[in-house]
Parts: structure tokens; C-alpha cells; sequence
């Protein structure tokens, strides 16, 4: 991808989350939260909650031949390269089924070759690192408010991004804010973060879904999702980069978006439950013409 040279220096922030989340690779570390009273079915629910991860990633080739080499191939000399990324997760529960979520981060590093050479690159987490130095900012900063659609509630686990409790098991669900589309679509159990899972970039969500975020892997926007004890439907429309994996997003979304709806079934063929998620999108915004090419 092309990688901007803009944005703020290491600042103390920086410094703060690494020190938070000092481990590698990727490790989650709660921290217990006051809990409300205990609802119906004896599950306190957190008002609060801080998790924090680092992930160090370190790759190296060894020299090959090459009967050709330009500025955009891999390099045919050995290399070694790492990246390190750490985040924090805040969450608040603001009202009964009002949740915020604010998520710095920072990132440094590089990938092998300037991140050029492979078509499926080696290590998904470079995305967000846009500059070698470490450098923070905001990752996510967003709303949720859910609407119960039945009486039935089914109990939810603490970690990132979830407040544990209950929740209601049939909800209509409005998420607003900066976030990456990838925390609510295209949920793949097995390849999904590069963090804790497979790292390469061909591995990860749907290869074909070329999914709205800037230069590190983020967005503005907002979805809905109704969910169904039986099935889950869930649509959003979020900012397009201004330029092909820019750091700047299109606020104007008459102008440049990206429309997606997702629906997701249960199937029940292996002694594991599993789920099956038909996805679409269309990406409005102005690019290249593959025919002029």
C-alpha cells in the first residue's frame, strides 16, 4: 500500500501504551470493572472496562536470485524487518444498552521490502504502521446502543470492545463513530487478525472485499444490525480515502463511500456449530480504470 509520511511524532501517549501492554506477541490483559447489580439471570455487568495488547511481529528472508528487480519488488538480498503495534481498549456503559468505546494506538516499524514485492504481503499488521518511528493516535471512537426486540437475553463475556453482561438475544443494534469495519463484518473465527492469527494479508476477511478504512485500517461511519436468534442482517456506510490507502478520508460521502450489507446464517453440517456470511458492498468513489490501464 502506499505509505503516507504524515502524522504526529512519538508522543507520550505512545509511551504510556507501550508500557501498558508490554508482551509479545499479541496478549490481552483485563482489568476487573465495577459491576452494576446482577441482572435476571445473576450476571453482573461491567460499567467499565480497560484492555490492553501488543503485538510484535519480526520476518527475514535470505538472499535469493533474481533475474529482474525494480523499486516495487521484493528484494532479492537478505532482510529483516519489524513492526509493533499497541492498543488499548476503553469501554463505558453510558445508559442501559448505551455503550462508548475509545481506542488509541500506536504503531512503528516496517515491512520487508517497504511492504512491495508481494501481491499477499507476509504481515497483515503493517497496514497500520505508516511511518518507521512509533507513532500514536486514535484508532476507534465510537457509539453503540442496542434495542431489545423480545424478552430473551443471552450472557456476554468481557474483552475488547464488549462490556461483559447480558444482552438481549433478538436486538436491533446502531453503531456510530471511528471504527474498523473489520470488528463488525466478516467476523472469520479462524483468519481474521493478524495479531493472533494467520499474518498473511491474502488470509484475512474475504480477498475479494476490498473493505473502506485509511492507510491504517480505519474509518467513519455507522451500521445497523438486527439479530435474530436464528439469523443476523447488517448493513453500513462509511468514508472512502481520498486517495487509494491515504491517510485523509472523503468526509463528503455524496461524493466517495463505501455501502455494504452482510447476512449471516447458522449451519450445523460438523459436530462444531458454524456460521455461513454472504457479503456485499459496492465502493463509490473516483479511481482507476482497469480498461485504460
Amino acid at each position: 500500500p502506499r505509505r503516507e509520511k504524515r502524522g504526529p511524532s512519538c508522543t507520550p501517549l505512545a509511551m504510556i501504551l507501550c508500557a501498558l501492554a508490554v508482551g509479545v506477541p499479541a496478549l490481552l490483559l483485563p482489568v476487573a470493572a465495577p459491576a452494576e447489580e446482577d441482572g435476571p439471570s445473576g450476571n453482573a455487568p461491567e460499567t467499565w472496562s480497560i484492555h490492553t495488547q501488543a503485538t510484535g511481529i519480526t520476518q527475514w528472508h535470505d538472499a535469493f536470485p533474481a533475474a529482474y528487480s525494480g523499486v516495487n519488488s521484493l528484494k532479492p538480498r537478505h532482510e529483516q524487518a519489524t513492526s509493533f503495534t499497541a492498543t488499548a481498549f476503553l469501554g463505558v456503559r453510558l445508559w442501559p444498552r448505551g455503550e462508548a468505546y475509545l481506542s488509541p494506538e500506536a504503531a512503528g516499524g516496517r515491512g520487508l521490502s517497504n511492504v512491495s514485492g508481494l501481491g499477499g504481503f507476509t504481515n497483515g499488521d503493517i497496514t497500520r504502521v505508516s511511518q518507521p518511528h512509533l507513532t500514536a493516535y486514535l484508532a476507534r471512537a465510537y457509539l453503540r446502543q442496542t434495542w431489545a426486540l423480545g424478552p430473551q437475553t443471552e450472557k456476554v463475556e468481557g474483552e475488547a470492545l464488549q462490556l461483559g453482561g447480558e444482552r438481549p438475544s433478538s436486538r436491533l443494534t446502531v453503531v456510530v463513530g471511528k471504527l474498523a469495519v473489520t470488528d463488525f463484518f466478516d467476523l472469520n473465527a479462524a483468519s481474521h487478525d493478524p495479531r493472533t492469527q494467520f499474518e498473511n494479508w491474502s488470509l484475512m476477511n474475504q480477498a475479494i472485499w476490498d473493505y473502506p478504512a485509511d492507510t491504517r485500517g480505519y474509518t467513519l461511519g455507522g451500521l445497523v444490525e438486527w439479530v435474530h436468534p436464528s439469523w443476523a442482517l447488517r448493513s453500513g456506510a462509511f468514508q472512502l480515502a481520498r486517495r487509494a490507502n491515504g491517510i485523509h478520508l472523503e468526509h463528503d460521502m455524496s461524493k466517495s463511500r463505501s455501502d455494504m450489507v452482510e447476512l449471516e446464517l447458522p449451519v450445523h453440517l460438523l459436530p462444531t456449530p458454524g456460521k455461513v456470511r454472504l457479503l456485499a458492498y459496492r465502493n463509490i468513489t473516483h479511481m482507476g480504470n482497469y480498461a485504460e490501464a
